[in-house]
């Protein structure tokens, strides 16, 4: 498909100039890391990882200690990390910085518990001049831009917050509670009250919660969770309590906390479990942190709500609409709508009070229900690479593996095997995440993996025992599996053998017709399917459909008509970016005498090398490393491989993340030290 809306991601908040840098310069570090603890099958969640990576500047011996120090609920992303990160003994030895003198270190210190990261604000409670901070040892620790700061190094941050004592903290709470007073700022000054009131202050509670509503609305879940905290440690009587910990769960929920949301909802007395906290639970319930709730119980839910009239004045009911719209879309074969929709940021409601689901729909949890939409739709429009990036771009970032009971997991397996040939890091750590062995690979994918390795007989094999065993099916249909002829399938009428209701778009119900029918087909009706194969829109599905055909007229003795279409499926699957599935197609031209097989490179004194990388590397992912190392650009190896930059791209980041390398000058480096060449 085509279209302006079919190349842009979910959106995402507008960043400031000053905020932390955006996420993709932090995956590279995060998928380093990832890799390490893969090797242990250790739980990491993506997101978690690249917040270290930020927050620790990259210090891998600072990261490691402080996932050590985690909890397992930590790690796997179900529980918030404390803001400011702990200070270990890897960030004071890295970042401290005795030189400071007190004013600069009272200075950084207000830096790092004001939540307004104005440049007056510091000047005013300094009680200095502008130049005193840029000729200090504040500059050395803060950027000063534009009339706005940030930490340079986000560890000073850590260390100046926790190496300072309680009195110095309190002291610089109570100093920028006055300031915001005397500005008028009523929500900063509770915040700042709040914590410099060592007793809890029942007062405060109800303003607490005005603010935690407004900015859970604003969609900063982590903020308000925060908040929400705070005005539960005020709250002595038991119904304001329960409010207070009810917004708390949302807020915990909001943020992709389920766990931590879990928690806070079980602290809610029984006598105020009113219909507000009835729904929370329910909600709770459905984003599949559990098995209380089936996912395909969530999809109905949300499907029931109706298309909608995609007005950009939506409130949280037409918010959740948005999924459900666009899932409606999608299935009906308008991927670019669907893809628009997902993509258009929903207006937050003018308040949440009355509706306890109400500030999801902008929030981390939000927006990860539209990642994940966004990418099953890429790939059901045949778009294998963009969907792969726009999972692992996102998965980075926000709590993916909950939407739809961990879709996420099976759509992530998918697009590894589609492209690689064999599930890979992104579906193990996502796993992980939802406390599932990343090791257990369902029969069907392992099926797939086997016929795209050219071992039809096991593929054969497990594909009947998936069968067999009436493997449960996905909710959202995920494409990719193998279709043999023992195998699972989904008919026209849409269900399986289990009975359950399937979620196909159009291209993917015919061209499970055109694969079934093409198998056993012989000439008038190969003809007929072949003219049934031209209406696919998909390049994956066409191509796989294309392929099934050749192999067909490969077995019927007719290869002129076999090669046509088996070079079309190759060209449709190239440009899907299913690049092992378009391996496949070309191992079948090989053996149907149509392509020369690529002749065996001279055994050289690298060899033993090759053979130690090939364990790490796929076939592909080992040319692509030799041509960077030769100094190729990637749109030079693009044009030497027949494929697209993008696809380039994504091999080169997958070789430095399993290589541990930054750079592709350290992966030149390295490949000219162990004497490989292209």
């Amino acid at each position: 498909m085509s279209g302006a809306w079919m190349g842009t991601s979910a959106s995402r908040p507008a960043r400031h100039p000053l905020a932390a840098p955006d996420n993709s310069s932090a995956v590279d570090g995060a998928s380093r890391i990832l890799r390490r603890l893969d090797a242990h099958d250790f739980a990491l969640a993506p997101a978690v990882a690249a917040r270290l990576e930020r927050e620790l500047a990259g210090d891998d011996d600072a990261i490691m200690q402080m996932i050590a120090w985690m909890t397992p609920g930590q790690r796997r992303g179900g529980e918030p990390l404390p803001d400011p990160l702990p200070l270990l003994d890897q960030i004071e030895r890295s970042v401290g910085d005795p030189a400071l003198e007190d004013w600069e270190y009272e200075t950084l210190l207000a830096a790092a518990v004001c939540v307004d990261d104005r440049t007056e604000v510091l000047l005013a409670l300094a009680g200095r001049p502008m130049g005193d901070l840029v000729e200090g040892g504040v500059s050395r620790h803060l950027q000063l831009v534009a009339g706005h700061f940030a930490f340079a190094d986000r560890r000073m941050r850590v260390w100046v917050h926790e190496s300072a004592s309680l009195a110095a903290r309190t002291a610089v709470h109570a100093s920028l509670r006055a300031l915001y007073e005397r500005r008028g700022d009523a929500g900063r000054a509770v915040w700042h009250r709040a914590l410099c009131t060592l007793e809890g202050d029942s007062e405060l509670v109800a303003p607490l919660l005005a603010l935690a509503r407004e900015t859970l609305t604003a969609g900063d879940a982590e903020r308000a969770l925060a908040i929400a905290r705070e005005a539960t440690s005020h709250a002595a009587d038991g119904a304001l309590r329960d409010r207070a910990r009810l917004l708390t769960a949302l807020a915990a929920l909001a943020g992709g906390y389920v766990d931590d949301a879990r928690g806070w909802l079980a602290a809610v007395g029984g006598s105020s479990r009113s219909a507000a906290g009835d729904t929370l639970g329910a909600y709770l319930a459905t984003t599949g942190a559990q098995v209380a709730v089936a996912p395909e119980d969530e999809l109905d839910r949300w499907a029931a709500l109706g298309p909608g009239d995609h007005d950009a004045n939506v409130d949280v009911e037409t918010a959740a609409r948005q999924v459900a719209s666009a899932v409606a879309l999608a299935l009906d074969g308008d991927y670019a709508e669907a893809l628009r929709l997902v993509a258009t940021s929903p207006a937050p409601p003018s308040s949440i009070a009355g509706d306890p689901a109400g500030g999801l729909e902008c929030s981390p949890l939000g927006r990860a229900y539209r990642a994940v939409v966004a990418s099953l739709v890429r790939f059901w429009s045949g778009d294998v690479s963009g969907a792969h990036r726009e999972l692992l771009d996102s998965a980075f970032e926000l709590p993916v593996a909950i939407p739809f009971g961990g879709l996420a997991v099976a759509l992530a397996r998918r697009l590894e095997i589609a492209i690689a040939g064999e599930p890979d890091l992104l579906s193990r750590v996502l796993a992980r995440a939802r406390s599932q062995p990343a090791g257990v690979v369902p029969l069907g994918d392992q099926a797939t993996v086997d016929f795209l390795a050219d071992r039809p007989d096991d593929a054969v094999v497990k594909a009947r025992l998936d069968a067999e065993l009436g493997c449960v099916a996905d909710a959202l249909w995920v494409p990719g599996a193998v279709e043999l002829a023992a195998s699972r399938g989904n008919g026209p009428g849409g269900a399986d053998r289990t009975g359950r209701r399937a979620h196909r778009p159009p291209d993917a119900v015919l061209a499970a017709d055109i694969r079934a029918g093409a198998r056993a087909a012989e000439r008038p009706e190969l003809i007929a399917v072949t003219e049934s194969a031209r209406e696919l829109e998909s390049p994956f599905e066409r191509g796989r459909a294309e392929a099934v055909i050749g192999r067909r007229w490969a077995e019927l003795g007719d290869p002129v008509t076999a090669r046509g279409h088996l070079l079309v499926a190759e060209r449709l699957l190239e440009e899907a970016g299913a690049l092992a599935w378009r391996d496949a197609v070309r191992r079948a031209l090989v053996r149907s005498g149509s392509v020369p097989p690529r002749p065996a490179p001279p055994r050289s004194s690298a060899d033993p090398a090759r053979a130690t990388w090939r364990e790490l590397l796929t076939d592909r992912e080992l040319e692509v490393a030799l041509l960077v190392a030769d100094g190729a650009s990637n749109r030079e190896i693009a044009d030497l491989l027949f494929v697209s930059v993008r696809t380039v791209e994504v091999h080169v980041g997958r070789v430095l993340a399993k290589l541990t390398l930054r750079s592709r000058v350290e992966l030149a480096a390295l490949v000219h030290r162990v004497g490989l060449s292209a």
